[in-house]
């Protein structure tokens, strides 16, 4: 704000005015040397004024100092000041100084000064200036307000474009929000005529209905159904229909912004997302990932971080919340917009976040000017989450108070149904859906790839961007310009990548650069996984780098000198090789000569020349290999070295997996390298300025290499041709690496590219203990698995690595795999399947337990307890047990119907509950009573119906049952009534009187519950689930006859309910 402007403006003399006047005319570069110069000879006394004059302007900020030492005019402040501009007094002034020559890069303070006086003074003008100006209007918006707050510029203001008034005004609304100034300060109809702040006004007040009544006709269409949404859930507490109308709104919204998920204006992102959250978490939670995706890849509103925060808060992800809670309190702590400090502080309640105690006192100041200036919907949130952190405080207690009294419905905040870390889990779980990888926004690796498409002939190059498709494909992908590869701008580019550009050879030229690769670059190209054939149907090819090679070959004559390369007339050139190989050949000028001379001179060595053949190729090593059957006699100057015949097996990438090849390296651990069991005997090579010599064993390198490729060849993942091994999934090659693992001695792996993978140890059921001990209604399950001195497994770690591995190999860290037997895989997956995995280790259902009994038969020395023991000989005996139907039973059971009352009792017997699924008409009802009449002495027991079936229950117990004592409850004396059940008691309530009751049943030990209709508590998530899992029964049963009516999680609730954990988590 100007406030400290204007008054000294107003307290300076005519003259200092003038002084000031004329630097807004010059407005850029002012100096008092500058300012002398347009004094017309009248003024000259005024000469002793400026320097003072500018000093004093300059430390009321009305002036600035720029990076030329000169200064430069406040922009809000020309604007204020231009209408109290004496214009045609300062005429001659104003020519001179305008007539000036200005630049299109001229300070945009210019072009504002320009239109500013033709608006006031020169309306001939204003569509050439507006034209100027228009580029640099949205710079301009903050500084524009005394358009409508100066009253001497509203005899001008028709003349200024709609469009800049609509902007300046928006402009002018989003920064009094922002610091939550009071709105209703824009109440004139002229500003109105731009932008109606009505419906804002009403909403922040609160009434909704009006809001909807002043909505401007040309408002986004949008707005309405948002309008009515909040209205749903605030008025009518119906989240179901408030979600349908957001979700109509937001359709409505994409039009403007396409990617946009919730609603732009934070108020009824709020309400959209206490609605969502109050959805099933099948439907909640995709929309909920979207969100994320979505604020992800770019934010709106600087709220949109907040809303985002919620999300992840909604998922479970605990880093994420505790760094942004963090965040959030520092916005408290030194606020700089209000509003926005006001959102934090509803985000962290969102979130479950208390603000530390000293934050207090900042909190309740912005929440109480919220409240003050009409932002009541945002105070009332604010002042909710206030009280229910620090309600003992007076002050907090009073405002909420107040608000609330003006204010027709409960917070928002109030209508959030807190969900257990095990639920958000379950939430993010459904919401990545069929996601193969999650990734955060501003990693690009494994979405993008740096392509190379060669043509070895021409040695062109040309670099493509290819994208990963939902598909599990990668695109066809799109051209590279070479300017932008060169300057590394291209997404996905590697390290390899990235030294392949910085060897391009850029040429300048007149009019532009010109790009392209040279030796070295093509050189950097060597070893690249995704380099594909110019022209061919994507064809993987591989560079390599070629070395020049003299073979002795003996014949009839004696001895000829044999070169791998023919025709050779440039140092750098291609080879090809197989047709997916190339050969990258770097000569010497002086290898060159070598292979031109042998060549042209077409050498043969008789054989009395074979010494002084053994010269020349000791000499010929130190430049090129040499291959030979000739042994060197010079025991002085050549050095004999007993001959490496191991196998190296070499793993490198290639394309979209990993590539296998088998090598001798003679010289040991020094190059070259070899194929086995070919070449010349005798090899030749200068190593270290010494000539080496070894003579191969040839025999023994084909022997290994042919054990290996018999191994390998049997492996189903692999790929065998021309010698190349090629592994579609990278981790495939780790059955290659097992198999190398039994041939140590004659086998080498290498990884030229970095060590990826390592197979650290193989185990089996003797490497793991194991210790089984009783719980409540559990067994808990420790173990570990110790793999060296430093790395010890517990048990839930391993099912965890099994659970991501690669078939029998699961990956410890950093490429270490450990092999696990092809039994104790199957069986620790069979585990898995039954375990359920908590903070204090591994539980297991008694029942899946007893199912996995196969798996711990496999351990000699499995650890259990006298309870594991007495609960597996129960089971045993409850098999054995025939169990009359009752006497007191007024009924004829058929066949399938005793069957079933057997059944349940064996059940029972066990201590688990059962599920009854007869289709209708078969008589469940019947067969309940039964067993409820067999258990009727072990205490007092309870049916859950809905309301239509309960007087069908109480009758047909009077018919087939008439010696338990039905109980049901009235209005009154519900709590004694409960209390006061026995032995033979059977109480029959609806689920409605559950969920409303609930506390009422927690504290009793039914002997046996039934659930009738249970599909009812289907879903999770309701109140009516939530009230029924937290009953106690010795024996629980759940008649249905339709199990599954939707999706397979209906079925595990129920088995939740009767058998909790038997069927594992929900996932």
């Amino acid at each position: 704000m100007l406030f400290k402007q204007i008054a000294f403006y107003n307290n300076l003399t005519d003259a200092q005015k003038y002084i000031v006047h004329l630097a807004a005319i010059v407005s850029n570069e002012i100096s008092s040397y500058h300012l002398c110069r347009y004094l017309p000879a009248d003024k000259k006394p005024l000469e002793k004024l400026l320097k003072k004059t500018l000093e004093a302007c300059t430390d009321e900020n009305i002036l600035f100092a720029t990076h030329s030492r000169q200064l430069g005019f406040n922009l809000e402040f020309i604007v204020w000041v231009f209408p109290s501009i004496p214009i045609h007094d300062m005429q001659t002034e104003w020519k001179r100084i305008s007539a000036e020559y200005v630049p299109f890069y001229a300070p945009k303070i210019i072009f504002l000064r320009n239109y500013l006086y033709a608006l006031l003074f020169d309306s001939k003008q204003l569509p050439e200036q507006e034209l100027t100006v228009r580029p640099y209007i949205d710079d301009f918006l903050p500084i524009l307000t005394p358009l409508f707050t100066r009253p001497e510029y509203g005899p001008v203001l028709h003349l200024i474009n709609p469009s800049f008034l609509e902007k300046i005004a928006k402009s002018m609304v989003a920064d009094a929000v922002e610091n939550l100034n009071n709105l209703s300060l824009f109440g004139e109809d002229t500003f109105n005529e731009y932008f109606n702040t009505s419906s804002w006004k009403e909403l922040f007040l609160g009434n909704f209905d009006n809001g909807l009544k002043v909505l401007h006709p040309e408002a986004s269409p949008y707005f309405p159904f948002f309008i009515e949404a909040s209205l749903q859930l605030l008025k009518e507490n119906n989240p179901e229909l408030a979600m349908s109308l957001f979700d109509k709104g937001i359709k409505k919204q994409r039009g403007t912004v396409r990617s946009m998920q919730i609603p732009l204006q934070a108020e009824y992102a709020l309400y959209f997302m206490i609605a969502l959250q109050a959805q099933p978490s099948e439907t909640a939670a995709p929309i909920i990932q979207k969100i994320i995706d979505s604020l992800t890849k770019r934010e709106y509103t600087r709220t949109d971080d907040c809303f985002k925060l919620m999300c992840l808060s909604l998922q479970n992800n605990r880093n994420v919340v505790k760094q942004n809670s963090t965040r959030l309190q520092q916005m408290i702590l030194h606020p700089d917009k209000p509003y926005y400090t006001l959102w934090a502080i509803i985000t962290l309640y969102f979130i479950g976040e208390k603000p530390q105690e000293q934050l207090q006192e900042e909190a309740l100041r912005i929440v109480d000017k919220a409240y003050h200036n009409g932002y009541l919907i945002q105070a009332l949130e604010g002042a909710y989450a206030l009280n229910q952190w620090w309600g003992e405080n007076p002050a907090i207690n009073r405002l909420y108070g107040k608000i609330k009294e003006q204010l027709a419905y409960e917070p928002a905040l109030s209508r959030m149904e807190r969900q257990e870390d095990w639920e958000k889990d379950l939430t993010m779980l459904l919401g990545l859906g069929g996601k193969k990888v999650a990734e955060s926004a501003d990693d690009e690796k494994g979405k993008y790839r740096v392509t190379y498409y060669l043509s070895p002939q021409s040695l062109q190059i040309q670099p493509v961007l290819q994208t990963f498709q939902k598909s599990g494909k990668w695109s066809a992908g799109k051209n590279i310009s070479l300017k932008s590869f060169y300057e590394g701008k291209a997404k996905g580019m590697t390290e390899q990548d990235y030294r392949i550009a910085k060897q391009m050879h850029r040429s300048y030229g007149y009019y532009d650069n010109s790009y392209e690769f040279n030796d070295k670059a093509i050189k950097e190209l060597i070893g690249h996984p995704y380099l594909f054939l110019d022209g061919s149907d994507n064809i993987p090819i591989e560079l390599i780098e070629g070395k020049p090679i003299v073979n002795v070959v003996k014949n009839n004559k004696g001895y000829r000198l044999v070169c791998n390369l023919e025709d050779v007339d440039s140092c750098f050139f291609i080879r090809k090789e197989t047709n997916t190989r190339y050969l990258v050949y770097d000569l010497t000028e002086s290898q060159l000569q070598i292979l031109k001379n042998l060549k042209e001179q077409n050498i043969a060595v008789p054989e009395q020349g074979k010494d002084l053949l053994m010269k020349v190729l000791s000499h010929l090593s130190t430049q090129l290999t040499v291959y030979s059957d000739l042994i060197s006699t010079d025991t002085e100057n050549v050095r004999k070295v007993v001959p490496d015949s191991r196998i190296r097996v070499q793993l490198l990438p290639f394309g979209n997996g990993l590539k296998a090849e088998l090598f001798t390296k003679p010289f040991g651990e020094i190059p070259p390298y070899c194929k086995p069991g070919w070449g010349g005997k005798v090899l030749i090579s200068s190593q270290k300025g010494e000539q080496w010599q070894t003579v191969r064993n040839l025999k023994q390198e084909k022997e290994q290499a042919n054990v290996l490729y018999s191994e390998i060849q049997q492996l189903e993942s692999i790929e065998i041709n021309d010698g190349l091994i090629t592994f579609n999934n990278p981790l495939d090659s780790l059955y290659l690496l097992d198999i190398l693992r039994k041939y140590q001695d004659i086998a080498v792996v290498e990884w030229p590219e970095g060590e990826k993978y390592r197979i650290k140890k193989q185990v089996d059921f003797e490497n793991l203990q194991l210790k089984v001990t009783a719980s409540t209604d559990w067994f808990e399950l420790q173990g570990e698995l110790k793999v060296d001195e430093e790395t010890v497994l517990t048990i839930g770690q391993l099912l965890a690595l099994t659970r991501k591995g690669h078939n029998n190999f699961v990956e410890l860290n950093n490429g270490d795999f450990l092999l696990l037997s092809e039994k104790l895989r199957k069986r620790l997956n069979e585990l898995d399947s039954f375990a359920h995995e908590t903070k204090k280790g591994i539980q297991l259902n008694k029942f899946a337990a007893f199912s996995a009994s196969d798996f711990f038969d496999e351990f000699e020395d499995l650890k259990t307890d006298k309870a594991w023991k007495d609960f597996k000989k129960k089971i045993e005996q409850a098999d054995q047990i025939e169990t009359p139907i009752p006497s007191n039973l007024q009924a004829e059971l058929r066949p399938y119907q005793e069957e079933g009352f057997h059944w349940m009792v064996k059940l029972s017997e066990w201590g688990a509950g059962a599920c009854l699924a007869d289709d209708m008409g078969l008589g469940k009802t019947v067969q309940a009573l039964t067993i409820l009449l067999h258990r009727s002495h072990l205490g007092p027991a309870m049916v859950i119906c809905p309301v239509s079936v309960l007087p069908n229950w109480i009758n047909e117990t009077c018919k087939f049952a008439p010696s338990l004592n039905i109980k049901t409850l009235s209005p009154n004396n519900r709590e004694k009534t409960v209390q006061s059940l026995e032995a033979g008691d059977l109480l029959i309530i609806s689920y409605g009187l559950l969920q409303s009751e609930d506390k009422l049943f927690l504290d009793v030990v039914w002997a046996t519950l039934v659930l009738d209709e249970a599909h009812t508590i289907k879903n999770y998530t309701t109140k009516t689930s939530k009230a029924a899992m937290l009953l106690q029964a010795s024996f629980k049963l759940a008649l249905t006859g339709t199990p599954i009516q939707n999706h397979l999680g209906e079925m595990w609730n129920l088995f939740n309910f009767i058998n909790p954990g038997l069927l594992g988590s929900l996932q």
